[in-house]
């Protein structure tokens, strides 16, 4: 194999490794985001639902007792005029007259409570009218939580390569158009290719992904500054690493330690194109 295929050859393995790294934390977010997104929608209906319930009972209540004051204020306006209707001597005219007052506040307390009976029903008959108000999608707190966790994530794919260069080859071969020669002799490039097989698995690898994901996140939690009240992404100047972040360690046989990128700032997996906002 030509030295020049060799070199093409690696610099599609290095834009699959970049690829696939994005790939893992675009599938992680978007299973993150379904959770929380059914989370939040179910617990919005829930809300809803006990509103719903405590509504009801009130506009029941006021049913009830509109009910009730009007079936009093009716039968009140019976008794009078059964009452007045015995009243037939010629004595009774004064009585009469009072009676006949009273009757009528008896009909004006009628007509009020039958009012107020018809306007408890069509609350009752609204409510039951109403539809749930439609879910408003995640929520400012939960697509900050999400983006978080996928920064998280980005950290820890890089954690796993941080005693090589492949992250920072990797972005340099994607960014690339046109083949460098500068990746060294054809056995390096291809003791490359075998590290970068390597990188793969290792990155793929689910074992303590989730823990790890969790220590990172909270990390982040603590540290993470945002401009304005309505951003779901931080800033890239607040997640630096700390200080001992990442370990020292020999990369490739060079003597300078890896130190983890910020992933943000330096838009590591093309972190900017995938975080929610």
């Amino acid at each position: 194999m030509r030295r020049t295929a060799v070199i093409r050859l690696w610099c599609s393995i290095s834009c699959g490794l970049w690829q696939l790294g994005r790939e893992l934390i675009e599938q992680f977010l978007a299973d993150l985001a379904r959770q929380l997104e059914d989370r939040e929608r179910r617990a919005h209906f829930a809300d809803y639902n006990r509103k719903q319930f405590a509504r009801r009972q009130a506009v029941e209540a006021q049913l009830r007792t509109a009910e009730t004051q009007a079936a009093d204020a009716s039968a009140h306006l019976a008794t009078l005029q059964t009452e007045l209707a015995g009243l037939t001597r010629i004595w009774h005219y004064f009585k009469k007259r009072r009676l006949s007052q009273r009757i009528e506040s008896a009909r004006t307390a009628v007509g009020a409570a039958e009012a107020t009976l018809n306007e408890a029903r069509a609350a009752s008959e609204a409510l039951e009218k109403e539809a749930a108000p439609e879910f408003g999608g995640l929520s400012l707190d939960a697509r900050k939580a999400i983006n978080i966790a996928a920064i998280a994530y980005a950290e820890v794919l890089c954690l796993r390569l941080v005693k090589t260069r492949l992250v920072a080859l990797a972005r340099e071969a994607t960014s690339r158009r046109e083949v460098q020669d500068e990746y060294g002799s054809r056995a390096e490039c291809e003791l490359l290719m075998a590290e970068i097989a390597k990188a793969r698995a290792l990155i793929q690898a689910r074992t303590n992904i989730a823990q790890e994901v969790k220590v990172r996140s909270e990390r982040l939690k603590q540290i993470a500054r945002y401009r304005g009240p309505n951003d779901s992404s931080p800033t890239p100047e607040s997640i630096g690493f700390s200080e001992g972040d990442v370990l020292a360690g020999e990369t490739l046989g060079q003597q300078n330690a890896a130190r983890m990128p910020n992933v943000l700032a330096e838009d590591t997996w093309d972190l900017f194109r995938i975080l929610l906002r």
